[in-house]
């Protein structure tokens, strides 16, 4: 009898067991909800490791600019914005404590302030290359906020400077005002920190700006560093705007692409390349030819400047800062056009593998090579000279006569350079994507 208990006992574990199994392997299906399949976009904003990997597809180029090309560089000025702050509040603690102040203690407090000055400027003119979505120079209020070139002398900021002395903080100016683009940003500061603390701004300054530089230095400066202060609070802000706009955790602008949040991605892909013009309309015509005495079109009317060569047009009149800015724009135009982060230096898939990818290697490869060479050229000119120093001494009947390789005038050799690229972006690049187009400025014939 124990034998049989201990059989049926056996019996029935073993069916309890078999069903227990069955009902796991027949409702585990029905129980557990069925792992969903990633798409495309969402593997390329979890698995960043896969944006350059594999072939290329304009997905993978859109991920690539917006997380590797652009966000980094934005994120980037907006430290140096930071740093920059820092070291004039650092300046403006030193004059404060101070009962004198010479002109050789002035250069020395300046130094931490120029350096700083510059990295911001530099990271900002190859942003400006990038020029779509939130930092598109046309519609964004932030980057008009940071830096406007006009070609003009900076005589208003003089005119603030006054206002302030004699009216008090209540006179400083909104940054928020449209018509005080001049007075605001980047470029206000420069002559603050880097002109000649005792020559006005002005060509033909009006007696109330004579009679306040007849004033002490000390007392200058520091109204100059209240309004630098004041000024650098909406610095600040917009270039912390901008990078939450484009961070992963805030804005995010880049996944608003890849969704489709900004237009179709051959939209997109124009709208990136359209900054690739800023080279040929902004960089090659505004801040060299024009000043050099060339034949521009600027705004769509054919100009040129009223003497045979116009040096004080140049850009950055009082850092001597002309020819970085045009090396900066060409490190913008090389990140773009090649896919570059700028802080890894990591060669995603940018616009020279768009090529690639349409059998158009061969117009990827001249562009390149074209670059390389007007970088090579920037750089040389830059250590044996200063653009000031160029067109001052610059010989208009020589620079007529200049070509790229017969480089009697190095700042017009220097226009001849940058024409290579931007004739091949006007010409065979175009040609080759016909998809994409130019903007309106940027269009026509190669000059």
């Amino acid at each position: 009898m124990a034998y049989m208990k201990k059989v049926k006992i056996l019996i029935l574990t073993s069916i309890l067991l078999t069903s227990c199994e069955d009902f796991t392997q027949k409702n585990l299906d029905v129980a557990v909800a069925p792992v969903k399949e990633l798409d495309n976009i969402d593997l390329l904003l979890s698995e960043t490791s896969r944006i350059n990997s594999g072939s290329f597809t304009i997905e993978k180029f859109l991920a690539n600019t917006g997380s590797f090309v652009t966000q980094p560089l934005v994120e980037r000025m907006a430290n140096e914005l930071d740093s920059f702050n820092q070291s004039v509040n650092q300046y403006c603690l030193g004059v404060e404590v101070l009962t004198e102040l010479s002109l050789e203690q002035l250069k020395k407090l300046r130094e931490p302030v120029q350096e700083n000055w510059k990295k911001a400027m530099s990271s900002y003119h190859q942003l400006s290359m990038m020029s779509y979505g939130p930092a598109a120079l046309a519609s964004s209020t932030v980057m008009n906020s940071l830096y406007t070139f006009d070609g003009e002398e900076k005589c208003r900021v003089d005119f603030e400077l006054y206002k302030l002395s004699t009216g008090g903080i209540t006179r400083l100016p909104r940054t928020d005002v449209i018509n005080n683009y001049n007075v605001r940003g980047l470029d206000a500061l420069e002559p603050l920190f880097f002109g000649d603390p005792n020559k006005s701004r002005c060509s033909r300054p009006n007696s109330r700006i004579v009679e306040w530089f007849k004033t002490p230095l000390l007392s200058r400066e520091k109204t100059a560093c209240t309004y630098a202060k004041h000024l650098l609070k909406d610095i600040q802000k917009k270039g912390r705007e901008l990078a939450k706009l484009w961070s992963p955790n805030e804005g995010h602008y880049t996944a608003t692409m890849l969704r489709g949040g900004a237009g179709s991605p051959i939209e997109l892909t124009n709208s990136i390349g359209q900054g690739l013009f800023l080279l040929d309309t902004n960089t090659k015509d505004v801040k060299l030819a024009y000043p050099a005495g060339f034949e521009v079109r600027i705004d769509g009317t054919v100009t040129k400047c009223p003497e045979s060569v116009c040096p004080k047009k140049r850009e950055h009149l009082y850092a001597d800062f002309s020819l970085e800015a045009i090396e900066s724009s060409l490190v913008g135009f090389r990140l773009l056009f090649l896919g570059i982060n700028p802080q890894t230096g990591v060669n995603g898939f940018g616009f020279d593998d768009l090529l690639r990818s349409r059998d158009h290697g061969d117009v990827a490869e001249k562009m390149s090579s074209a670059l390389e060479n007007v970088l090579k050229s920037v750089r040389s000119f830059k250590e044996s000279t200063s653009l000031a120093l160029a067109l001052e001494n610059l010989d208009p009947v020589k620079c007529e006569q200049t070509t790229a390789d017969n480089r009697l005038e190095e700042a017009c050799a220097l226009v001849w350079d940058i024409r290579e690229v931007t004739n091949l972006l006007k010409n065979e690049y175009l040609s080759a994507l016909q998809e994409l187009s130019a903007p309106g400025q940027a269009q026509g014939d190669a000059d």
